[in-house]
């Protein structure tokens, strides 16, 4: 369950806060396990995403390594580098400033020559800087985990990536997924609320909640028969349901 609250500051800027919730079930509550802050700033925005449920270790930014190891800190030659890679994207944009708060620890991020090597060959590499962080109130750095990032440009959410941030999306659902309606979504592919995919030929957006989590970032390594059969599954279901399809285009 995801909510959506906004505020303005004294400046005129919006600040939008999107809570993601777990339901425990009938009767026992909900469990806040995650947020996302979209704060205006004057030329730019910056963004808090707080994690309210896990830790980061310092062997995460370790080129390789993956949680799926048995071994903490164990290397792997396969995927396990999007966290690496997002923080070299964001962080090699002039005025972007990206730190991480977790484990008792905040750790910052730049550019430098950090070897002969490079130095010679005029490289820079991505360097990482921690230090001891204390506990503060709502946000405790030792139990949870913040990622900050400031200086964004404004334009950043223009081409949405995230169902949950469109402010409203006209849909068709059921088991399988979502038809999305609308020229918006006109050849959108979403894997569990994240774009992976456009085809301009398709005239209505689908969102895949039948496919696997870890596929989002490889979607165009599956089969192309793979997809097809996801997407079927979704058309299907619907017009063999309540027809609403049906009504829909007439």
């Amino acid at each position: 369950m995801v909510s959506k609250t906004s505020k303005r500051s004294h400046s005129g800027e919006e600040a939008t806060t999107y809570n993601l919730y777990i339901v425990k079930g009938k009767g026992k509550g909900i469990i806040l396990i995650a947020s996302l802050e979209v704060r205006g700033e004057e030329g730019g925005m910056n963004l808090n995403l707080t994690n309210f449920s896990d830790q980061m270790q310092v062997e995460m930014l370790f080129d390789g390594w993956s949680g799926q190891d048995e071994l903490r800190g164990q290397r792997r030659g396969k995927f396990g580098d999007g966290l690496q890679s997002a923080i070299c994207v964001l962080s090699r944009k002039p005025g972007v400033e990206v730190k991480i708060y977790s484990n008792g620890h905040i750790w910052s991020f730049d550019w430098a020559f950090t070897t002969q090597v490079a130095k010679v060959r005029n490289v820079k590499c991505l360097r990482v800087k921690t230090d001891p962080c204390a506990p503060s109130q709502p946000f405790d750095s030792i139990k949870h985990t913040k990622v900050q990032i400031s200086g964004l440009p404004k334009n950043a959410f223009d081409e949405t990536q995230f169902l949950f941030l469109c402010p409203s999306v006209a849909s068709m659902s059921n088991d399988h997924g979502d038809i999305l309606l609308g020229k918006d979504f006109a050849g959108t592919i979403y894997v569990r609320e994240m774009r992976v995919l456009k085809k301009a030929e398709n005239m209505h957006g689908l969102n895949l909640q039948k496919l696997d989590p870890a596929s989002r970032d490889r979607i165009n390594h599956l089969q192309e028969g793979q997809k097809l059969l996801h997407s079927f599954n979704v058309w299907h279901t619907e017009v063999n349901g309540k027809n609403q399809l049906q009504r829909c285009l007439t």
